[in-house]
């Protein structure tokens, strides 16, 4: 907000939502179709662990792409997020699981799939926000 990235009407509306998040103990959220896409694409995941595995790779390569190119200087809100996020390495910690599992062509064929289907999964969930 500082900054003049996040108007003081929204800020409000975000703090006023969180608050009500607090006193009820659950949010009310309408999914979005990206959303409901987004979370049964997890949950059919879920079924195997390397796909899950597979399936959690985009999100991870995507938050240290956004910590890496986020402007925001150190009194901003997501400052601390950017910094524990910016450094990681999400292939070399999926690289040993990856390449032990990976032993055929068919489910090396499999899991590119299952990749591309949720970094598009992540790019709609972002689109949509």
């Amino acid at each position: 907000m500082e900054s003049g990235s996040l108007q003081a009407e929204r800020y409000i509306s975000f703090t006023m939502q969180d608050i009500h998040y607090i006193l009820t103990g659950e949010p009310n959220i309408e999914q979005t179709p990206a959303m409901t896409k987004y979370l049964s694409f997890y949950s059919e995941l879920m079924k195997d662990p390397l796909n899950f595995a597979v399936g959690l790779l985009p999100c991870a390569r995507l938050w240290v792409w956004l910590a890496e190119n986020l402007k925001t200087p150190p009194n901003n809100a997501y400052y601390t997020w950017k910094k524990e996020n910016m450094d990681g390495n999400p292939e070399e910690d999926y690289e040993a699981l990856l390449n032990k599992h990976l032993d055929t062509d068919e489910k090396v064929k499999k899991t590119n799939t299952i990749f591309h289907k949720q970094m598009q999964n992540e790019h709609d969930f972002f689109y949509s926000s």
